[in-house]
């Protein structure tokens, strides 16, 4: 085994000291080895030094890890226990036992756009064969994927028409700054509010923002899987268009979901490092990438959140408790709060609504339970996170969740159909265009 190997490098600053038992959404549930940081690095060093086979209970083991990164965050060492998994989890691809159908969908139906947009528009027609329709949400039941002791998995209705077939601004006009928006897959093919909200809001504030043609997933589902390549494959087609090596090139890049804007800002870089031709741009370009929450909060409107004296607004600055007011609380989604350690800008924004009161959330920092491929895996485990979240939602007795993240507004969309309480899960941009919070640019 190379000395060099990255996998074992990582592994050796762990000290199997058990910090991360405390922090880990999985172990919470579960309360065995394999469910926490400590227990799937000592399953990943010895499958590396190829003391375990790669049998179906190691995938599975290491397919619940949600990659949420919070055992790194409570680690004295900081240990990154995600890239190890994801090192793992590309070795066993490599040695062919990651999964047929996952493997097939990753590196031929994912990467191809035309394929995708085929796929969802088939499971537009066929929507009565694999799910019924739920009047009170206008949602889809899922007739597969219902955990064990669980509800049945919800979606919302396939968009009509889909994001990229729409009249949307693809070219800049005169406007400043230049801003190109990454849609992602949830909003394009769920629900294109989330970035139709987010246009209008930078139109509205004097922005010049576009979606530019051809962009396709970011590719986080594939690198969280170990499919590096198709992930690649992505980083590649998306850098092109989102920093051609001619052409328009925007002031920023933006998108209504944190966890593409993770994967543009942090993975990018090291996905395409050995491209003589990328790596440079795809540097630059991850400079240039921002959450929504930081572009509207810190480039658009940095005094917003301030009082008259120039100190942040405290909480609940809009109603008081008991007004008609509606009471939002917020997510942190965890590619937004420990990837990108964007934690005050959402809050101060949601601080500063008018006509509605922001109550925090115990726990707000917690995995939702989505984590990409985990919900559908493992729907049980996903199933007893998300109930703990609900418990958090429904004690805020709040009207509306906030996040900033496509799969947590779909985690946290299916939890709310299961609250006696009418509980409505909005992107951030919808959150602020429902209250028009920001000023108008002079």
């Amino acid at each position: 085994m190379s000395e060099s190997d990255p996998l074992l490098a990582e592994v050796e600053r762990c000290v199997r000291c058990g910090a991360c038992l405390a922090h880990c959404p999985t172990y919470r549930e579960e309360e065995r080895e394999w469910a926490v940081a400590r227990g799937r690095i000592a399953l990943a060093e010895a499958h590396r030094r190829q003391q375990l086979p790669a049998a179906r209970r190691l995938r599975r083991y290491l397919s619940t890890c949600l990659l949420c990164g919070s055992c790194t965050a409570g680690c004295p060492n900081e240990v990154d226990t995600s890239s190890i998994v994801r090192l793992a989890r590309q070795q066993m691809i490599a040695e062919g036992s990651g999964g047929r159908f996952k493997a097939w969908l990753l590196r031929h139906i994912l990467p191809a756009g035309k394929r995708l947009q085929r796929l969802f528009g088939l499971a537009r027609l066929t929507r009565p064969l694999w799910a019924r329709r739920l009047p009170r949400s206008s949602g889809l039941r899922l007739r597969v994927g219902t955990p064990a002791g669980g509800p049945a998995r919800w979606l919302p209705e396939l968009a009509r028409p889909f994001l990229h077939r729409r009249r949307l601004p693809r070219t800049f006009g005169s406007g400043s700054p230049r801003v190109f928006v990454f849609p992602g897959c949830v909003s394009n093919y769920l629900n294109p509010e989330h970035t139709l909200s987010l246009l209008r809001l930078l139109a509205g504030a004097g922005a010049d923002a576009v979606v530019p043609r051809g962009l396709g997933c970011c590719g986080l589902v594939a690198l969280s899987a170990g499919e590096n390549d198709t992930a690649r494959r992505l980083a590649r087609k998306n850098l092109d268009i989102l920093w051609p090596k001619a052409g328009d090139r925007p002031d920023f890049i933006t998108t209504p979901c944190g966890s593409c804007a993770y994967m543009l800002k942090v993975h990018f870089p090291g996905l395409l490092a050995s491209d003589d031709e990328r790596s440079e741009r795809a540097r630059q370009m991850s400079e240039r990438v921002l959450p929504f929450s930081v572009l509207w909060q810190e480039k658009l409107f940095p005094s917003h959140h301030l009082n008259h004296s120039g100190q942040p607004k405290p909480p609940g600055t809009g109603p008081a408790p008991g007004s008609t007011g509606e009471v939002i609380t917020w997510h942190d989604p965890c590619h937004l709060s420990r990837g990108l350690r964007v934690r005050k800008q959402p809050r101060e924004i949601l601080q500063s609504l008018k006509g509605a009161r922001f109550q925090p959330m115990e726990e707000a920092d917690i995995c939702c339970g989505n984590g990409g491929l985990f919900s559908v895996l493992h729907p049980e485990l996903s199933w007893k996170i998300a109930r703990r979240k609900l418990k958090n939602v429904e004690e805020t007795e709040c009207s509306i969740v906030a996040t900033e993240c496509s799969g947590c507004w779909l985690q946290l969309g299916w939890m709310a159909t299961q609250s006696e309480r009418s509980i409505k899960v909005l992107s951030l941009p919808e959150v602020i265009e429902r209250y028009r919070s920001g000023p108008e640019k002079k």
